[in-house]
């Protein structure tokens, strides 16, 4: 299950946002981080803008009009076991942000009447004792990894109470553009709510958001949630394997086969492998194929990772990262992602990880 732990934590802890011209300007107030930090402003892998703290200080900008998703980053804390990133929606204005490093923790905004609806979100109690909850697990998970399956059993409810929370504070506040913000987030990034709840909310939405890019981006992504409905014929595609051969996705007509949409530079990615490897060896040679379909843009590092992680199935990608022809087909906009086909080439599961693989490829193709 990746709806937990890193993926959780960016989607609800890491909401921000900004109002008035085409660029945004953030200033911003760090404490515990020391001068000389690099700060980036990041979107779809490349960086808009980057500076060092100074007297705990920073101030970045960046193009944002009509609203677009960036990543605040502190690249040199990305690995210690919790990402120092936050989620940022900007919109032409001033933001103000003041948070606690080196994990950019108890982020408090203002600035403009975005990022107030955004605190008025992030304090209602349900929502703000959840995102407790759920921090409180990533820090468990950040000192033993190997505990992830009991992690994951119990952080669960606190996932589903979360989401409900949210789900009813969107409902609440439908002309709010906080609503399509966290609307974005829950299904098209984290994929945590459904297709038909998510378009409840969005039929809602007021027609003077058209313009505004994560407007346009459910639009699209709703319309493209129908081509891996269960049921659905997921739509055919080919792509390049790791010697330039051109694999299509009819070769698998008649067998199942697990589409599995990953990168090398994706932590949820790389912690699901060993559980894929696992599922792969137990079930292959039994009607049963993976196909790895890759969001990398590097070529080195995408050989890596599948060596590293013993990734033996066949590998995809065309290496444009969130431009993967793939990608795009299919409107994949978070991973990890995958689906699981029938041998008609339908949708009969997604989103299928942890325990929740074994499950159903056992129900599906039965247990030795």
């Amino acid at each position: 299950m990746r709806n937990l732990f890193l993926s959780t934590i960016l989607t609800f802890a890491g909401y921000l946002a900004v109002t008035a011209q085409d660029t945004a300007r953030i200033s911003g107030v760090l404490q515990g981080v020391p001068d000389g930090t690099l700060v980036w402003l990041a979107r779809e892998n490349a960086v808009a803008d980057s500076v060092r703290v100074q007297n705990g200080q920073f101030r970045l900008e960046a193009g944002a009009k009509d609203g677009i998703v960036y990543f605040l980053m502190l690249p040199e804390y990305q690995s210690q076991g919790r990402a120092a990133t936050l989620q940022i929606y900007l919109e032409p204005g001033e933001l103000n942000i003041q948070a606690g490093g080196p994990l950019l923790s108890n982020a408090v905004l203002s600035g403009s009447t975005f990022a107030k609806e955004q605190n008025d979100f992030l304090w209602t109690k349900e929502i703000k004792e959840g995102m407790e909850q759920i921090e409180a697990l990533d820090d468990a998970f950040a000192r033993n990894r190997s505990a992830i399956d009991s992690i994951i059993k119990v952080g669960r409810p606190a996932v589903q109470r979360l989401v409900e929370a949210s789900r009813k504070w969107m409902q609440a506040h439908p002309q709010s553009t906080v609503s399509a913000y966290n609307l974005y987030n829950l299904l098209a990034i984290r994929k945590l709510i459904t297709a038909d709840d998510a378009y409840g909310i969005f039929k809602h939405l007021p027609e003077t958001m058209a313009e505004n890019n994560l407007y346009k981006h459910m639009k699209q992504y709703l319309k493209k949630e129908a081509l891996t409905e269960i049921g659905s014929t997921a739509p055919l595609f080919s792509q390049a394997d790791t010697l330039g051969k051109i694999v299509k996705l009819e070769d698998f007509r008649g067998k199942y086969v697990l589409v599995d949409f990953w990168a090398s530079w994706c932590g949820p990615c790389r912690d699901e492998s060993e559980n894929l490897v696992r599922a792969y060896h137990k079930f292959k040679g039994r009607g049963l194929e993976f196909l790895g379909v890759s969001l990398d843009n590097n070529r080195e590092r995408w050989l890596g990772a599948i060596r590293s992680d013993r990734l033996t199935w066949t590998q995809l990608s065309d290496l444009k990262g969130w431009q993967n022809s793939v990608a795009v087909q299919y409107g994949i906009y978070g991973i990890p992602f995958n689906m699981l086909l029938n041998p008609q080439g339908e949708v009969v599961a997604k989103n299928l990880f942890r325990e929740d693989l074994d499950a159903k490829l056992t129900e599906i193709i039965g247990d030795r």
